[in-house]
């Protein structure tokens, strides 16, 4: 039995790959994502991830013998835990990748990019990352909103203020895509757990280029891009 944490926007695609090719599957899924997944495929909604111990107990009471990870990209804890409890309870982890997968760049990348260009990049980025950048582009903005930690961030690391943007708010597509027009940015550089299906699609539309960042930090203990995938690894 497999145990598939969905959430990811290629979960109900992955479900009904698994049900036509008569693998079985158990799906928890979050109440707010729960609403775009038809009933039948849907064999628990939960409000909140599941706890270390309670990804255990689950486990051994529905017989699971591997787990396949669709969470989203920015629910690194839940997959940290569910990683964490497949080890102790002995079982395969997998984490699908699928047609999804995001091309990511190294800082040299983006530094290239940049080198022969008057282009205006807003970065979302951790301190380190930050701390790089700055030595290497010139036309930058780092996001702050009002009153965040990140604007003293930004003067320890002697960030000119002309190269920090602070907003009052941002809480809309439309919002966001406005402050990009008004300080005239063409490409949005992020951490890939920032990555969002709305920022995706600003892609997709060429409105902004968007350049996650690799993360050298976390590495799943295996990915899968395919059904096939999946079924030589739970042979």
């Amino acid at each position: 039995m497999i145990w598939v944490l969905g959430g990811g926007l290629e979960t109900y695609t992955v479900c009904q790959q698994l049900k036509t090719s008569e693998i079985n599957y158990k799906l928890t899924i979050m109440m707010n994502y729960a609403k775009d997944m038809p009933l039948s495929y849907s064999s628990l909604k939960i409000s909140k991830p599941f706890t270390l111990e309670e990804m255990k107990e689950y486990i051994i009471k529905n017989n699971i013998q591997s787990i396949l990870d669709i969470t989203h990209n920015q629910a690194m804890m839940i997959s940290n835990v569910a990683i964490e409890a497949s080890k102790q309870c002995q079982i395969l982890y997998m984490r699908y990748i699928g047609g999804s997968q995001t091309k990511c760049y190294s800082l040299n990348d983006v530094v290239k990019e940049f080198t022969l260009s008057n282009e205006k990049a807003l970065l979302h980025v951790d301190r380190k990352s930050l701390s790089y950048l700055k030595d290497h582009l010139k036309n930058y903005y780092v996001g702050c909103k009002e009153n965040s930690r990140l604007i003293e961030t930004c003067k320890k690391l002697q960030i000119k203020e002309k190269h920090i943007m602070v907003f009052n708010s941002c809480n809309t597509i439309e919002d966001y895509i406005r402050l990009l027009k008004e300080y005239k940015i063409s490409h949005v550089i992020l951490k890939k757990k920032f990555i969002t299906q709305e920022l995706n699609q600003l892609g997709e539309k060429n409105i902004v280029r968007v350049m996650p960042l690799e993360d050298r930090s976390f590495e799943y203990p295996n990915t899968v891009m395919t059904i096939q995938d999946i079924k030589s690894l739970i042979k």
